[in-house]
């Protein structure tokens, strides 16, 4: 190429700007081994003044075509309340145009994945945001490729097209080595250019932002039965036990993990009653731990989480118990069959009797040990508790049991199901709906079993006569949320 140049008579200043749009057209390709001065050696550089002119001349020639950089985000007011609607919304007053786009966040390939190369001149950031888009690219709306929430604004669509091709763009590296990436960004920056021109359609976009507005209006909803939901009595009434003799009979460690509550002197009856059996569900709780991963996968038949309490109960002779009970019914009477002289009745005995068969028939506890019963209800339907707890009471009025533990979600959780974001399928890879991440906290709505839906059954006396001590699951038996939380900050950082 230098050798045609000067053959030409064309000015250096000249031939390196038609080189420039040549390589911009694609009517040329700089190879990654053979640097643009035209050096047969890959190890030897070309002229860094060169370069650098080059690629500042790139650059604005880039900045021209795609127009002024947009402002940096300013973080929102503390004081100020969240827009609930922000889809197709227009910027208030004073903020930038980058405020008022609803962003999705980008998923990254691991840090750990094997095709993240650290010598290449593409920052690993940016080469896991590459893999991690092109990895599910085919699931991708043109709206969630572009990073944005659907919406009706054209300008938005074209601000984010801008802003993903300052990032895609190949000749934003103009001249270093990219490896394999090279071809990936031209690859990922055709699509972007492709998702924005499709989104110009109105036959294209508009479904998309119907689907997603339906899917905000059901949110909302599912947020305001939540919220009724949670304002029903979660705190136990006075029919149940004081609550410093309850924590009078209970470990700190059980404490510190879960919420509790007694009903008829269950923590008493436990602790002095029944210590052997109470003591193995006492180690069984302090050694349970559920995991982050766990909490976002589907359940099926029973999830991993049940299934952590089994592997500590099973093998120490905590069994499935039914009863069932035919009920011997006999009647007896004195019946008149004479009068003596004095006029008085003369009565003689009988009776009858008969059998009403499987008076108590199917009543199943999950974990029975002598005299205790032990539950755990981690997300099934809330009608579940109407089951557990008339067992209880089946069981203890037969003579069955004594008392009864039942362990469920506490409350609390539910901003942490929000916090942990996208659900994953049974395989662990994140899913997706319409191109769009599915979250988990739906799944663990106000109609599942949790300590509210619990208590106010306990209040209303629908364990009979059965005493019932009620453990609800905090944050601390999530054994990986502070790593989960501070990796996930660290990827929010490095995005931003």
């Amino acid at each position: 190429m230098r050798e045609l140049l000067a053959i030409s008579g064309i000015e250096a200043v000249e031939a390196e700007r038609i080189v420039g749009r040549l390589l911009e057209l694609g009517a040329l390709r700089v190879r990654e081994s053979a640097p643009v001065g035209g050096s047969k050696d890959p190890e030897r550089p070309a002229s860094p003044l060169l370069r650098d002119k080059a690629r500042e001349r790139r650059l604005r020639m880039l900045q021209a075509q795609l127009g002024p950089k947009p402002a940096p985000v300013r973080p929102p007011s503390p004081e100020a309340a969240p827009d609930p609607s922000p889809v197709a919304r227009k910027a208030p007053p004073g903020a930038t145009e980058e405020e008022a786009l609803e962003r999705v966040p980008a998923e990254m390939a691991p840090v750990d994945d094997p095709r993240l190369d650290p010598s290449l001149a593409i920052t690993l950031e940016d080469q896991r945001f590459v893999l991690g888009t092109l990895d599910r690219i085919d699931a991708l709306t043109p709206f969630a490729l572009l990073g944005i929430a659907p919406t009706h604004d054209t300008k938005a669509v074209r601000r984010a097209y801008h802003e993903m091709s300052r990032r895609l763009h190949p000749d934003t590296y103009y001249g270093r080595n990219l490896g394999p990436f090279r071809e990936l960004l031209s690859y990922l920056f055709h699509r972007a250019k492709i998702a924005q021109e499709q989104l110009r359609d109105a036959a294209v976009r508009e479904p998309l932002v119907d689907a997603h507005l339906e899917g905000k209006a059901r949110e909302q909803r599912a947020r305001e039965e939540e919220r009724l939901a949670h304002e029903a009595a979660e705190v136990p009434s006075v029919s149940s036990d004081p609550q410093e003799l309850v924590e009078a009979a209970l470990p700190p460690s059980i404490l510190r993990k879960f919420r509790v509550a007694s009903y008829r002197k269950a923590a008493s009856i436990l602790k002095f009653g029944m210590p052997k059996e109470f003591g193995e569900v006492i180690e069984a709780l302090e050694a349970f731990e559920i995991t982050t991963d766990m909490i976002r996968r589907p359940g099926g038949n029973e999830s991993e989480i049940p299934k952590a309490i089994s592997r500590l109960l099973r093998h120490k002779g905590w069994n499935e118990t039914t009863i069932s009970g035919d009920l011997h019914i006999k009647r007896e009477w004195r019946e008149v069959v004479g009068h003596s002289a004095q006029g008085k009745p003369i009565t003689v005995q009988k009776s009858t009797s008969y059998v009403r068969e499987r008076f108590l028939d199917g009543h199943k506890i999950d974990y029975v040990k002598n005299r205790l019963a032990f539950d755990f209800e981690w997300n099934s339907k809330d009608q579940t508790f109407d089951r557990d707890l008339y067992a209880f009471a089946a069981f203890a009025e037969a003579g069955a049991i004594d008392a009864a533990v039942i362990v469920t979600r506490d409350t609390s959780l539910n901003h942490i199901f929000r916090e942990l974001g996208q659900a994953l399928d049974k395989a662990g890879n994140p899913v997706f709906k319409d191109g769009l991440p599915v979250p988990i906290w739906p799944k663990y709505g106000a109609s599942t079993t949790w300590w509210g839906k619990l208590i106010y059954r306990l209040n209303a006396g629908r364990n009979g006569g059965c005493p019932v001590l009620a453990l609800g699951i905090k944050a601390e038996c999530i054994s990986d949320l502070e790593r989960w939380r501070a990796a996930h900050s660290a990827a929010s950082a490095a995005e931003l």
